[in-house]
């Protein structure tokens, strides 16, 4: 009975890895780092478990993916990867936000989505796993066994594993946190040692609350990081320049842009992505910039007519940066005789207050007067 389980499992596990193309959305970062391990042994040689399973796609060559868990309390995202290896034996994408994922079949699935025969949890609900303080609670889920199931094809199986709780056998289990951000808290009851090995373990429960599927899956390897960002630097990934959401171009300027990722909050941190990247550009309300090049980017600002404004975004791994970009007309003439884009302008008369709004930034930046004659005097 053992072997055909097994393999059942290894049908899920190839049939699923074809569609790896739709379902590596990463969450919001991911922080999930290292990896869990679901392998077991019968005590005759089989290996019913489903060996190493990544927590980040730094770990493997599969897409792009990852699960983020938060710094404090809130809900858990994104899918980490099964791949099986000689001590085990793969099911593909395990779901930690099925509560966002799941569509319950006949209906079709949207993006990033797939079917079951049911969404809804053992315990009633839809799912997903979240922090609560030190621990992880509630239920990620296998998508291969959950698709498997919408044509009866797997075994009875549902594929939920469950993160905190009591097993069959009336051991209490579950996942713990470190103040350090690893995990298998010490002294927590549901921390355990495997045959004295002297390392801590902690585990998540592969199965309802009443039927037991692959067992236990252990976080001992795995630990919190700092999530990764995507941000737009000026001039490079290492030493460049954060561009804030809105920027102000004269037509005709132009910037070198880099894509960045990685877990620093500014353009220090290097991940130059440029060219992985996919960058566009609204031509909406006005066409008045444009990308070019390749690694690194070259933003335009085109000639316009009067001042205009133009957004433009790149995304990478399931994350989207957009700026606004307000290109000002160097060549208008602003009322009374003052050009746009001139760096001082006067009047004679001091302390009246600044250019009209319709003037340029830099003109209006002066302490230009309100009154009439105004003259360009700094170009």
């Amino acid at each position: 009975m053992r072997k055909k389980i097994l393999f059942s499992i290894v049908i899920l596990a190839v049939a699923f890895s074809a569609g790896v193309a739709l379902k590596t959305k990463a969450g919001v970062g991911d922080s999930g780092t290292g990896w869990l391990w679901g392998g077991s042994d019968d005590g005759a040689g089989s290996l019913p478990g489903i060996s190493w399973i990544s927590m980040n796609d730094t770990n493997t060559g599969v897409g792009s993916y990852g699960i983020n868990i938060p710094a404090g309390n809130g809900a858990v995202t994104g899918y980490a990867w099964s791949g099986g290896g000689d001590d085990g034996v793969g099911v593909g994408w395990i779901d930690f936000e099925p509560q966002n994922h799941c569509v319950v079949a006949p209906a079709l699935p949207g993006p990033n989505q797939y079917q079951a025969l049911s969404c809804t949890d053992p315990d009633g609900g839809t799912g997903g796993v979240s922090r609560s303080s030190d621990s992880l609670i509630g239920w990620a889920r296998i998508v291969g066994i959950a698709e498997a199931s919408v044509t009866g094809n797997s075994g009875g199986w549902e594929g939920w594993i469950k993160m905190s709780g009591t097993a069959q056998d009336g051991n209490v289990y579950g996942v713990t946190i470190e103040s350090d951000g690893s995990f298998c808290k010490a002294g927590d009851p549901t921390t355990f040692e495997v045959a004295g090995d002297g390392l801590r373990h902690c585990a998540a429960w592969s199965g309802g609350n009443t039927l037991a599927e692959l067992g236990f899956i252990d976080f001992r390897q795995t630990s919190i990081g700092a999530a990764k960002t995507l941000k737009i630097c000026e001039d490079g990934c290492g030493a460049g320049t954060l561009l804030p959401g809105t920027v102000a171009m004269v037509e005709g300027d132009s910037k070198s842009l880099s894509a960045c990722y990685d877990t620093a909050l500014n353009c220090s941190g290097g991940g130059d992505v440029t060219s992985l990247a996919v960058w566009a550009e609204t031509d909406a309300p006005d066409d008045a910039i444009s990308l070019s090049g390749g690694d690194p980017q070259t933003l335009s600002a085109n000639t316009v007519t009067a001042d205009s404004s133009e957004d433009f975004g790149v995304t990478h791994d399931g994350h989207t940066v957009n700026i606004t970009v307000n290109v000002a007309d160097s060549t208008a003439v602003c009322p009374n005789g003052i050009i746009e884009g001139a760096e001082e302008c006067d009047d004679g008369a001091a302390g009246n207050g600044p250019c009209p709004a319709a003037c340029s930034a830099s003109c209006a930046l002066n302490n230009c007067s309100g009154g009439a004659n105004w003259k360009e005097v700094a170009p």
